[in-house]
Protein backbone atom coordinates (compact mmCIF):
# COMPACT_ATOMS: atom_id res chain seq x y z
CA UNK A 1 0.00 0.00 0.00
CA UNK A 2 1.38 3.42 -0.57
CA UNK A 3 0.39 6.68 1.13
CA UNK A 4 -0.68 9.71 -1.31
CA UNK A 5 2.33 10.99 -0.25
CA UNK A 6 4.67 7.99 -1.50
CA UNK A 7 2.04 7.65 -4.99
CA UNK A 8 2.67 11.22 -5.65
CA UNK A 9 6.20 10.91 -5.63
CA UNK A 10 6.39 7.37 -7.43
CA UNK A 11 4.03 9.30 -10.24
CA UNK A 12 5.65 12.20 -10.01
CA UNK A 13 2.72 14.25 -9.70
CA UNK A 14 1.24 16.44 -6.56
CA UNK A 15 -0.87 15.16 -4.11
CA UNK A 16 -3.27 17.87 -4.97
CA UNK A 17 -3.51 16.16 -8.65
CA UNK A 18 -4.48 12.84 -6.31
CA UNK A 19 -7.04 14.84 -4.20
CA UNK A 20 -8.77 16.13 -7.29
CA UNK A 21 -9.10 12.84 -9.33
CA UNK A 22 -10.69 11.49 -5.69
CA UNK A 23 -13.19 14.36 -5.83
CA UNK A 24 -13.94 13.86 -9.56
CA UNK A 25 -14.69 10.27 -9.10
CA UNK A 26 -11.50 8.97 -11.42
CA UNK A 27 -9.36 7.64 -8.81
CA UNK A 28 -10.68 6.60 -5.17
CA UNK A 29 -8.30 5.61 -2.43
CA UNK A 30 -8.64 1.79 -1.52
CA UNK A 31 -8.51 2.65 2.42
CA UNK A 32 -7.75 5.27 4.83
CA UNK A 33 -5.37 4.53 7.60
CA UNK A 34 -6.19 4.75 11.14
CA UNK A 35 -5.39 8.71 11.19
CA UNK A 36 -7.10 9.36 8.14
CA UNK A 37 -4.45 9.43 5.47
CA UNK A 38 -5.71 7.80 2.01
CA UNK A 39 -3.94 4.84 1.10
CA UNK A 40 -3.78 2.97 -2.52
CA UNK A 41 -2.96 -0.52 -3.54
CA UNK A 42 -1.38 -2.04 -6.72
CA UNK A 43 -4.53 -2.20 -8.62
CA UNK A 44 -5.09 1.71 -7.69
CA UNK A 45 -1.83 2.17 -9.19
CA UNK A 46 -2.11 0.87 -12.21
CA UNK A 47 -5.33 2.78 -13.13
CA UNK A 48 -3.13 5.87 -12.36
CA UNK A 49 -0.78 4.77 -15.21
CA UNK A 50 -3.32 4.24 -17.22
CA UNK A 51 -5.00 7.80 -16.61
CA UNK A 52 -1.44 9.44 -16.96
CA UNK A 53 -1.41 7.62 -20.32
CA UNK A 54 -4.24 9.11 -21.84
CA UNK A 55 -3.35 12.32 -20.29
CA UNK A 56 -0.12 12.11 -22.12
CA UNK A 57 -1.78 11.14 -25.25
CA UNK A 58 -4.47 14.32 -25.13
CA UNK A 59 -7.57 12.71 -24.12
CA UNK A 60 -9.24 15.44 -21.21
CA UNK A 61 -10.64 14.08 -17.98
CA UNK A 62 -13.74 13.52 -19.17
CA UNK A 63 -12.74 11.47 -21.70
CA UNK A 64 -10.37 9.52 -19.81
CA UNK A 65 -13.41 9.19 -17.19
CA UNK A 66 -15.80 7.39 -20.28
CA UNK A 67 -12.83 5.24 -21.40
CA UNK A 68 -10.71 4.19 -18.52
CA UNK A 69 -12.40 0.90 -17.45
CA UNK A 70 -12.51 -0.40 -21.56
CA UNK A 71 -9.05 -2.67 -21.03
CA UNK A 72 -9.21 -2.85 -24.83
CA UNK A 73 -9.55 0.25 -25.98
CA UNK A 74 -6.16 1.11 -24.12
CA UNK A 75 -4.70 -1.84 -25.35
CA UNK A 76 -5.54 -0.59 -29.19
CA UNK A 77 -4.40 2.71 -27.91
CA UNK A 78 -1.19 1.61 -26.96
CA UNK A 79 -0.22 -0.91 -29.65
CA UNK A 80 -0.79 2.67 -31.79
CA UNK A 81 1.21 5.04 -29.84
CA UNK A 82 4.08 2.26 -30.02
CA UNK A 83 3.77 2.20 -33.61
CA UNK A 84 3.47 6.45 -33.59
CA UNK A 85 6.59 6.47 -31.57
CA UNK A 86 8.69 4.20 -33.70
CA UNK A 87 8.54 5.70 -36.85
CA UNK A 88 9.11 9.19 -34.87
CA UNK A 89 12.75 7.21 -33.85
CA UNK A 90 13.32 6.12 -37.51
CA UNK A 91 12.41 9.46 -38.62
CA UNK A 92 14.51 11.34 -35.77
CA UNK A 93 17.84 9.30 -36.76
CA UNK A 94 17.33 10.11 -40.21
CA UNK A 95 17.14 13.67 -39.84
CA UNK A 96 20.36 13.01 -37.67
CA UNK A 97 22.11 11.80 -40.71
CA UNK A 98 21.10 13.85 -42.69
CA UNK A 99 22.35 16.88 -40.84
CA UNK A 100 25.54 15.02 -40.20
CA UNK A 101 26.29 14.85 -43.69
CA UNK A 102 25.22 17.94 -44.08
CA UNK A 103 27.60 19.47 -41.33
CA UNK A 104 29.82 17.25 -43.15
CA UNK A 105 29.73 19.24 -46.41
CA UNK A 106 29.09 22.66 -44.84
CA UNK A 107 32.76 21.59 -43.26
CA UNK A 108 34.22 21.01 -46.88
CA UNK A 109 34.30 17.06 -45.50
CA UNK A 110 32.22 15.34 -48.03
CA UNK A 111 29.79 16.43 -50.63
CA UNK A 112 26.29 15.68 -50.99
CA UNK A 113 23.96 15.15 -54.43
CA UNK A 114 20.68 16.34 -54.89
CA UNK A 115 18.75 13.71 -53.86
CA UNK A 116 21.02 12.77 -50.48
CA UNK A 117 19.17 15.48 -49.33
CA UNK A 118 15.83 14.27 -49.74
CA UNK A 119 15.74 10.62 -49.21
CA UNK A 120 15.65 11.33 -45.87
CA UNK A 121 12.44 13.25 -45.96
CA UNK A 122 10.70 10.70 -48.71
CA UNK A 123 11.67 7.82 -46.56
CA UNK A 124 10.07 9.16 -43.83
CA UNK A 125 6.97 9.83 -45.76
CA UNK A 126 6.52 6.77 -46.84
CA UNK A 127 7.23 4.88 -43.59
CA UNK A 128 4.85 7.40 -41.75
CA UNK A 129 2.52 6.17 -44.91
CA UNK A 130 3.14 2.82 -44.27
CA UNK A 131 3.08 2.55 -39.99
CA UNK A 132 -0.74 4.86 -40.19
CA UNK A 133 -2.51 3.44 -43.11
CA UNK A 134 -0.05 0.49 -44.99
CA UNK A 135 -2.51 -2.32 -43.74
CA UNK A 136 -5.84 -0.89 -45.15
CA UNK A 137 -4.02 0.47 -48.45
CA UNK A 138 -2.40 -2.91 -49.32
CA UNK A 139 -5.61 -4.66 -48.77
CA UNK A 140 -7.77 -2.32 -50.93
CA UNK A 141 -5.16 -1.55 -53.68
CA UNK A 142 -2.59 -4.58 -53.53
CA UNK A 143 0.87 -4.99 -52.81
CA UNK A 144 1.90 -4.61 -56.28
CA UNK A 145 0.40 -1.60 -56.72
CA UNK A 146 1.37 0.22 -53.47
CA UNK A 147 5.06 -1.17 -53.90
CA UNK A 148 5.32 0.45 -57.14
CA UNK A 149 4.13 3.61 -55.82
CA UNK A 150 6.24 4.07 -53.09
CA UNK A 151 9.19 2.96 -55.70
CA UNK A 152 7.79 5.99 -57.45
CA UNK A 153 8.41 8.46 -54.45
CA UNK A 154 11.42 7.33 -53.78
CA UNK A 155 12.64 7.90 -57.39
CA UNK A 156 11.61 11.97 -56.99
CA UNK A 157 14.37 14.49 -57.77
CA UNK A 158 14.99 17.10 -55.47
CA UNK A 159 12.90 19.16 -58.05
CA UNK A 160 10.03 16.65 -58.68
CA UNK A 161 9.75 16.47 -54.40
CA UNK A 162 9.90 20.10 -54.02
CA UNK A 163 6.94 20.30 -56.59
CA UNK A 164 5.07 17.65 -54.95
CA UNK A 165 5.19 19.74 -51.30
CA UNK A 166 4.02 23.02 -53.57
CA UNK A 167 1.71 21.51 -54.95
CA UNK A 168 -0.19 20.35 -51.31
CA UNK A 169 0.31 23.78 -49.77
CA UNK A 170 -1.63 24.51 -52.67
CA UNK A 171 -4.11 22.63 -52.44
CA UNK A 172 -4.66 23.54 -48.61
CA UNK A 173 -4.85 27.04 -49.88
CA UNK A 174 -7.26 26.01 -52.63
CA UNK A 175 -9.21 24.56 -49.90
CA UNK A 176 -9.28 27.03 -47.20
CA UNK A 177 -10.82 29.82 -49.88
CA UNK A 178 -12.95 26.77 -51.45
CA UNK A 179 -14.49 26.50 -47.90
CA UNK A 180 -15.73 29.52 -47.91
CA UNK A 181 -16.61 29.70 -51.69
CA UNK A 182 -18.60 26.73 -52.09
CA UNK A 183 -18.54 23.43 -53.79
CA UNK A 184 -19.70 25.24 -57.02
CA UNK A 185 -16.52 27.73 -57.08
CA UNK A 186 -13.29 27.51 -58.79
CA UNK A 187 -11.56 27.02 -56.14
CA UNK A 188 -13.40 23.81 -55.15
CA UNK A 189 -12.39 22.83 -58.64
CA UNK A 190 -8.91 23.85 -58.89
CA UNK A 191 -8.71 22.02 -55.21
CA UNK A 192 -9.84 18.73 -56.75
CA UNK A 193 -7.46 19.02 -59.67
CA UNK A 194 -4.36 19.70 -57.85
CA UNK A 195 -4.88 16.70 -55.36
CA UNK A 196 -4.80 14.39 -58.68
CA UNK A 197 -1.76 15.94 -59.44
CA UNK A 198 -0.50 15.85 -55.86
CA UNK A 199 -1.62 11.37 -55.64
CA UNK A 200 0.13 11.36 -59.13
CA UNK A 201 3.78 12.06 -57.97
CA UNK A 202 3.79 8.60 -56.37
CA UNK A 203 0.45 6.82 -58.60
CA UNK A 204 1.72 4.98 -61.07
CA UNK A 205 -1.57 4.63 -62.83
CA UNK A 206 -4.76 6.97 -62.61
CA UNK A 207 -8.99 6.36 -63.09
CA UNK A 208 -11.21 8.67 -61.49
CA UNK A 209 -12.89 5.84 -59.57
CA UNK A 210 -9.32 4.89 -57.99
CA UNK A 211 -9.49 9.09 -57.13
CA UNK A 212 -13.17 8.72 -55.66
CA UNK A 213 -12.03 5.97 -53.32
CA UNK A 214 -9.48 7.71 -51.72
CA UNK A 215 -11.24 10.35 -51.06
CA UNK A 216 -13.65 8.22 -49.32
CA UNK A 217 -11.21 7.26 -46.71
CA UNK A 218 -10.92 11.07 -46.15
CA UNK A 219 -14.30 11.54 -44.84
CA UNK A 220 -14.75 7.73 -43.37
CA UNK A 221 -11.66 6.80 -41.92
CA UNK A 222 -10.46 9.17 -38.64
CA UNK A 223 -6.74 8.82 -39.64
CA UNK A 224 -7.17 10.27 -43.21
CA UNK A 225 -9.73 13.11 -41.62
CA UNK A 226 -7.88 14.20 -39.56
CA UNK A 227 -5.01 14.97 -42.06
CA UNK A 228 -6.95 17.89 -43.84
CA UNK A 229 -8.99 18.26 -40.87
CA UNK A 230 -5.89 19.33 -38.74
CA UNK A 231 -6.68 22.79 -40.76
CA UNK A 232 -9.46 23.84 -40.74
CA UNK A 233 -12.72 21.63 -39.52
CA UNK A 234 -14.71 20.80 -42.78
CA UNK A 235 -11.85 20.06 -45.15
CA UNK A 236 -11.92 16.40 -45.49
CA UNK A 237 -15.14 15.96 -45.84
CA UNK A 238 -15.16 19.54 -48.80
CA UNK A 239 -11.96 17.80 -50.60
CA UNK A 240 -14.22 14.44 -50.63
CA UNK A 241 -17.15 16.14 -52.44
CA UNK A 242 -15.07 18.53 -54.44
CA UNK A 243 -13.27 15.51 -55.90
CA UNK A 244 -16.78 13.52 -56.02
CA UNK A 245 -18.19 16.62 -58.21
CA UNK A 246 -15.15 17.61 -60.19
CA UNK A 247 -13.52 14.81 -61.27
Amino acid sequence: MYTIHELATLANITTRTLRYYDQIGLLHPTNYSECGYRLYDQQEVKRLQQILFYKEFGLSLEQITRVLDDEQQLQKLLEKQQQLISAQQQQLHRLQQNIQRTLQELREEQSMNDNERFDGFKKALIEENEQQHGQEIRAKYGEETIDASNAKLMGKTAAQYADMQQLEQQLFEQLQLGLQAGLDSDYAKTAAQLHKKWLMHSWTKYTPDMHKSVADMYVYDERFKVYYDQHTEGMAQFLHDAIHKHL
